[in-house]
C-alpha cells in the first residue's frame, strides 16, 4: 500500500472513537482505555479524561490485586475478574522488594485494596502525618483526604469507595469499628457495629454515600438484610456479603454440616429471593468476597461457591486447633460440596492455581502473614500454573 493509500486513523469520526473507547469501559479494561486515548490528540479530544472526571465508569470495579503486600521489579499482579486477564503493572509504593531485598523509597505505604481495584495509601512523610489517599492505579486518578488514618497501618482493614466524591469507608477485621470520611473531613467518623462489619462492608458502606446520608432514609438501606445476617450469625452460620449487580448484594450463609444458602437483596435493601443459580459466575467467600466469570478460567467451575471449610476453629477450651484448610466448592445445581484444591498456604504446596490465588486474596488480608509467606517462598508464591494464564490474556504495563 502506498503512502497516499494509507489510512489516517487519527481522522476517524469522533462518535466512532467514543464507541470504541466505551467497549473498553464496558469490561473495566481501564488500562486499554488509557492506552487508546494516548494514540493521538484527536482520540483524546473525542474521549473523556478520567483524571478530571468523577464518573463511576472510570472506577476500577472488576480488578483484584492478587499480590497487594508484595512487590518486585516487575510490578504487582492484577486480575480482571470479568475477562480473566492478568496484568503486571508497576505501582510505585514504598514496601519490601523481594528481588532487591530492600525497601523502596516512595513515601506511600499500601494500607489495603478494595475488591474493585482501588489502592488505599498512607503517606507518613507529609503533613498531616498518616494522610490517606485513594489511588486508581489504571488512570492515575488520586484523591488525598484531610483526615489522618484512624488506626495503625498494620491493622487488618477492608475498604470500600462509595459515591462520586468519593467517600472512603474502612472496616476493622479485628473489632466492631467502621470508619468513614469525605475528602475534606477533618477526622474519620467512627461507628460501632456488631457481628463482623468487615465481612458485610458491601451493605454497610452503602449508607455512607453522600446522597444517602443527605436523605431521610439514611438508616434504612439493607436494614432487614442486616437483621437476617445477624440472626444467622447467632445461629452459628458463617455469613458473607457479596457485591452483585446494580447495587444489589448476595447474602450467603453456611451452617456447619448443612448446605449453602444465598439470598439476593436489591439496592433498596429488600430480600428478593433465594438464589437458585448464578449462571456462568463463581463466588469466592472470605473476609473479602469476590465474583468471577468462570468461563474465563479453565479450572474454575460455573455456578459454584468456593470457600475454606473452616476458619480458625476452636476446641471446647477456646483454643485454636489445626485442621485442614483445603478449599471447597459448593455446586448450586446439584447441592453438592467437595474438595477442589489444596491449602492456600502456598509455601507448603508450591505453585498456585487461579483458585488458590483468588481464595487467598478473599481470605487473607493480614500484611504480617503475607510477609511471613514471602519469607518462606519469595517470588515463587505468585507463579501461576500455565493452564490458568494461557486461557486469558496476560499483559504487562
Amino acid at each position: 500500500m502506498s503512502t497516499e493509500e494509507m489510512v489516517d486513523w487519527s481522522s476517524l469520526p469522533a462518535d466512532l472513537v467514543s464507541r470504541v473507547s466505551d467497549c473498553f469501559l464496558a469490561t473495566n479494561d481501564l488500562d486499554y482505555y488509557m492506552s487508546f486515548r494516548a494514540v493521538c490528540h484527536p482520540w483524546r479530544s473525542a474521549t473523556t479524561d478520567p483524571k478530571t472526571s468523577h464518573e463511576r465508569r472510570f472506577y476500577p470495579t472488576q480488578w483484584i490485586i492478587l499480590d497487594e503486600f508484595y512487590q518486585n521489579g516487575h510490578g504487582r499482579l492484577f486480575l480482571n475478574a470479568r475477562t480473566g486477564r492478568f496484568l503486571r503493572k508497576a505501582v510505585p509504593l514504598r514496601g519490601y522488594c523481594w528481588c532487591y531485598r530492600s525497601y523502596t523509597s516512595n513515601s506511600y505505604i499500601l494500607l489495603t485494596t478494595t475488591t474493585g481495584g482501588f489502592l488505599i495509601l498512607v503517606d507518613y512523610d507529609t503533613s498531616p502525618p498518616c494522610a490517606v489517599s485513594i489511588l486508581n492505579p489504571f488512570t492515575g486518578y488520586s484523591i488525598r483526604f484531610s483526615a489522618p488514618l484512624p488506626v495503625s497501618h498494620e491493622t487488618e482493614i477492608t475498604a470500600a469507595v462509595v459515591g462520586p466524591l468519593p467517600t472512603l469507608v474502612l472496616a476493622s477485621v479485628d473489632s466492631d469499628d467502621v470508619y468513614w470520611a469525605d475528602p475534606l473531613s477533618e477526622t474519620f467518623h467512627v461507628e460501632k457495629y456488631g457481628n463482623s462489619p468487615a465481612s458485610r462492608l458491601p451493605m454497610i458502606g452503602a449508607k455512607y454515600a453522600p446522597d444517602v446520608r443527605a436523605s431521610a432514609a439514611a438508616s434504612l438501606p439493607f436494614s432487614y438484610a442486616n437483621k437476617l445476617f445477624e440472626e444467622e450469625m447467632r445461629m452459628g452460620s458463617r455469613c458473607f456479603v457479596v457485591a452483585w449487580d446494580d447495587g444489589e448484594v448476595l447474602l450467603v450463609f453456611k451452617q456447619a454440616g448443612k448446605r449453602v444458602v444465598a439470598h439476593r437483596v436489591d439496592s433498596a435493601g429488600h430480600v428478593v429471593e433465594k438464589v437458585k443459580s448464578i449462571g456462568s459466575r463463581a463466588l469466592f467467600l472470605g473476609t473479602r468476597c469476590l465474583v468471577v466469570d468462570a468461563d474465563r478460567f479453565p479450572t474454575i467451575g460455573p455456578n459454584k461457591i468456593y470457600y475454606l471449610r473452616e476458619e480458625n476453629p476452636v476446641d471446647e477450651y477456646g483454643c485454636v486447633y489445626d485442621v485442614e484448610d483445603d478449599i471447597y466448592a459448593y455446586a448450586i445445581e446439584g447441592d453438592t460440596e467437595n474438595v477442589v484444591s489444596s491449602s492456600v498456604c502456598a509455601f507448603l504446596h508450591g505453585r498456585l492455581t487461579a483458585i488458590q490465588l483468588i481464595s487467598n486474596y478473599a481470605v487473607d488480608i493480614d500484611p504480617l502473614y503475607a510477609r511471613a509467606l514471602l519469607k518462606h517462598q519469595g517470588s515463587v508464591y505468585f507463579q501461576i500454573v500455565a493452564e490458568d494464564l494461557t486461557d486469558g490474556d496476560n499483559t504487562q504495563s
